[in-house]
């Protein structure tokens, strides 16, 4: 049997499954984690325990090696990209991640209300309570450390508290004090780890098994990440505060566009996601976590293939019009300022246009002089808002450069 199939879905084809599970687990190719679950069906948590364990299959290899090598293509296209298309590009991915992760736990945020609060344009009080998420995501390639499960608490404090409802506050020492259910419709499919001293352990083991287990990273992030959900230590919060740990973790294996991209294919294939929970924390899956790492390594992959054709196709676009700037304008000064602007026009989230001030601060030249070229250059280039003021190219100048 070359495909790899989960025990439930071979319970149901009639196999032996007992003996399927102790060939799996006693296999050379499994590793047993520290970890331990209790599993659940339709919300009931069974008394039976198990190891969380990873069966190293053929399947499992191939999608990490695409991964890998996904990841190097990004490094190598992106450094192909001058500065203000690379900073714009991270800021698009960044406002399409930081939306999708609320979006998951149905968090009402427009792009362009994260895309002030990265820039921190406002002091709208219904963009300031998203600061604090744009805060933790600006720390993502920082040492952010997790030795103690306190550290846990003040993530969740920084990233989310400030959109809990006032019922789901906090309520024990550090983390909640009685039991949680998530549901999906009317239906409950699972209870968070019950007791704060229950919670507390946990996050230890989870700590322990970070820091010693001797598992590649990348199964031991994604195993992190469902035992995380698997605790649930507050009463809300849990997916998004478990997404971020998940990009923080992927940004020591993957480069930095991967790991902020997951949150956005998630929220793409939130069934498959949710699924892949469900089958994991089943009694007749016995804590096989392989399915799990498989399908949110195959996530990953999407987001990374989302990442690629984006700019490929937009690399290629930036040699074309380079090239007609080159050709047809010039004066250094204006082919200059269609050069930026063109950055802004193809990497530039809509709401994160780049502004008259910084135009005038990368190209060090007066406001005065800018907005002489800007006035004369009508047909080339447009206003679009006046506070602040931001240009792009006109569309008249762009059907020209790409007809």
């Amino acid at each position: 049997m070359n495909k790899y199939y989960s025990l439930e879905k071979l319970f149901h084809m009639n196999f032996d499954i007992e003996n399927e599970y102790n060939n799996r687990i006693n296999s050379p190719s499994t590793s047993i984690t520290s970890l331990k679950i209790n599993p659940f069906i339709k919300g009931v948590r069974k008394p039976v325990e198990y190891p969380l364990f990873i069966f190293n299959s053929a399947e499992l290899i191939l999608i990490l090696e695409k991964i890998y090598t996904n990841s190097a293509e990004i490094i190598a296209k992106q450094s192909m990209l001058p500065k203000v298309a690379q900073e714009k590009f991270f800021n698009l991915l960044l406002i399409n991640e930081l939306q999708s992760t609320n979006e998951i736990e149905s968090i009402h945020s427009s792009k362009k209300e994260i895309s002030a609060a990265l820039t921190n344009k406002s002091d709208s009080p219904n963009i300031k309570r998203f600061f604090g998420l744009v805060k933790l995501y600006s720390y993502l390639y920082k040492d952010i450390t997790i030795s103690d499960p306190l550290d846990f608490r003040k993530i969740y404090d920084t990233l989310v508290s400030d959109e809990v409802d006032k019922k789901d506050k906090l309520d024990g020492k550090i983390f909640r004090k009685d039991g949680v259910k998530v549901y999906s419709g009317n239906d409950i499919i699972h209870h968070g780890i019950q007791k704060e001293e229950d919670i507390l352990r946990a996050l230890s083991d989870l700590i322990t098994f970070i820091q010693d287990s001797k598992l590649p990273q990348l199964y031991k992030t994604f195993i992190s990440h469902y035992f995380f959900e698997y605790i649930h230590p507050f009463y809300d919060g849990n997916g998004r505060v478990g997404r971020f740990l998940l990009a923080n973790s992927l940004t020591s294996i993957v480069d930095k566009y991967t790991a902020i991209t997951l949150s956005y294919s998630i929220n793409r294939n939130k069934n498959k996601y949710y699924k892949s929970f469900k089958k994991t924390s089943h009694p007749l899956n016995k804590g096989d976590m392989t399915l799990f790492v498989k399908e949110n390594s195959e996530l990953l992959v999407s987001g990374q293939e989302h990442i690629l054709s984006f700019l490929t196709e937009n690399i290629q676009k930036m040699t074309t019009a380079t090239d007609y700037l080159n050709n047809n304008i010039r004066d250094e000064t204006l082919k200059n300022i269609l050069y930026i602007l063109l950055q802004s026009h193809l990497f530039s989230a809509k709401d994160d246009l780049i502004t008259h001030r910084e135009l005038a601060e990368i190209l060090e030249i007066t406001t005065k002089t800018l907005n002489k070229y800007l006035s004369d250059n009508e047909d080339k280039i447009t206003v679009i808002k006046k506070k602040p003021k931001i240009y792009t190219l006109s569309e008249a100048f762009l059907s020209e450069i790409f007809e």
